[in-house]
């Protein structure tokens, strides 16, 4: 009897045999011997299955507090509020947090100079800050501010006592020369406590307040320096013990003084 091959493969159960059934076979016989031999555990299936378990269980950290370093009491607080104020937005789940959105929001705190958030496996929040230091007090329409070293305002203060350390700065955008106030006040620190404050004149130049209304007018150029010459003077003739009322180096290279007469006027 003869078999008509043709008409075998092209009967339907035969091609569904060969097409399906018989692949998905050995796709099995495969996937067993390779389990057998190679279980997950063990192998180069071991690292990956590690970090899909790992990734998987980030991916449902919840938040359980927050921790933050680097700040003083205050900015502490600070951040505190905003942090409690957007984090009562959303679900807790990390996958929820907008870390740029939350760093940029407390970089807009004034005294912060720099913030880094990361979240740990514990689901602690952990905030660390750099926060600026207030180094100088600003006088400005009758309202003390303070500013750190770069002349950022920090904040506005009721009261100067509680920051009697702190040296005053007055005149309009005496903000913008802290750097240099700051220098001056460095050469000159063996007679800073005589020094009341540093008014910035004509946008210019410096003049120094001291006790007893006296004054000291420094140079535009070079003020460093010049303030550096009163102290010389100071320590080797005692300049500043004496009824000076005005001590005056705006021309280079001449020291003008004027002296206080017994009635407390001036002369020459």
């Amino acid at each position: 009897m003869l078999v008509n091959f043709r008409t075998v493969f092209n009967h339907r159960y035969t091609r569904l045999t060969f097409n399906f059934i018989i692949p998905l076979i050995i796709v099995g016989s495969f996937v067993f011997v390779w389990a057998t031999f190679f279980p997950p555990n063990q192998g180069f299936w071991k690292q990956p299955f590690a970090e899909i378990s790992k990734w998987g269980g980030e991916q449902t950290l919840k938040i359980t507090d927050v921790e933050v370093s680097g700040a003083s009491e205050i900015l502490d607080t600070q951040i505190s509020l905003y942090l409690t104020e957007e984090l009562r937005k959303i679900n807790l789940d990390s996958l929820n947090l907008d870390l740029n959105k939350i760093k940029q929001g407390i970089d807009f705190i004034p005294s912060v100079s720099k913030v880094e958030l990361a979240i740990e496996k514990n689901g602690v929040l952990k905030v660390v800050v750099e926060e600026r230091v207030p180094r100088i007090l600003w006088y400005e329409n009758e309202q003390y501010h303070l500013l750190d070293k770069d002349g950022m305002a920090l904040d506005s203060v009721t009261n100067r006592n509680a920051y009697a350390d702190l040296f005053v700065i007055a005149g309009e955008a005496a903000d913008t020369k802290v750097e240099e106030a700051l220098k001056i006040l460095n050469v000159s620190d063996m007679i800073n406590h005589q020094i009341r404050g540093l008014i910035w004149v004509g946008g210019r130049r410096w003049d120094i307040v001291l006790d007893k209304e006296r004054l000291i007018k420094l140079p535009e150029q070079e003020p460093v320096e010049a303030m550096r010459k009163i102290k010389i003077l100071d320590e080797e003739e005692d300049l500043l013990s004496r009824d000076i009322s005005i001590i005056d180096l705006r021309i280079p290279d001449k020291i003008y003084i004027r002296y206080f007469k017994n009635n407390n006027t001036e002369e020459e």
